[in-house]
């Protein structure tokens, strides 16, 4: 359940399926990111995996590398560490990890693929919520109710894509320009 807008405007949203329990974990998010994940793929693991998951995973990861493990993808390595349900990524100190089933670079494409696959099934409410999500874990406090709600109005109304909006905000974000982005997007408002 969420809310949008406020007061007499408010609107209470239901979220059933897949789609419950969506929004990925700012911190982990930022902890993916900051590793140099693509915004897609660490949105996709912060938002599949808890907090605590990956924080454990991110510890056995640099584990490896400061032992030694020099992988050939090194994203492509972190994504598996993440994903990792057979324990084959147990004990760090031998610094050799097991042989892979599918190399780092299938698995970042995967989770890339699977995320691109999953946005496209969604229907436009579905990915209207994820670009607001995605607008307010990157904005955070610098974004108002106000615009907020006039993203979600334009998406609405098919005057702004939810994807390009999505791909916008990680462009912005992986060159460091998001107040450039968000005093951008201010000027096309409406003057009070």
């Amino acid at each position: 359940m969420s809310y949008v807008g406020r007061g007499r405007n408010q609107k209470v949203v239901y979220v059933f399926g897949e789609e419950a329990g969506g929004i990925p974990n700012a911190e982990a998010l930022e902890l993916l990111l900051r590793e140099g994940l693509p915004f897609t793929s660490a949105y996709s693991l912060a938002r599949r995996y808890p907090l605590g998951h990956i924080k454990a995973r991110l510890e056995r990861y640099r584990a490896f590398l400061e032992g030694g493990y020099r992988p050939k993808n090194r994203l492509g390595f972190l994504v598996d560490v993440i994903q990792d349900q057979t324990g084959k990524y147990q004990d760090p100190s031998g610094a050799q990890p097991p042989r892979r089933a599918q190399p780092p670079e299938a698995a970042e494409e995967a989770v890339e693929e699977e995320a691109a696959r999953e946005w496209e099934t969604l229907p436009l409410e579905a990915r209207i919520r994820r670009a607001l999500q995605v607008v307010h874990l990157v904005l955070r406090s610098r974004i108002t109710v106000g615009e907020l709600e006039e993203l979600a109005r334009r998406m609405e109304g098919g005057l702004l894509d939810p994807k390009g909006l999505v791909e916008e905000l990680k462009e912005a974000l992986a060159e460091g320009r998001v107040g450039d982005w968000l005093e951008r997007f201010r000027k096309t408002l409406p003057s009070p």
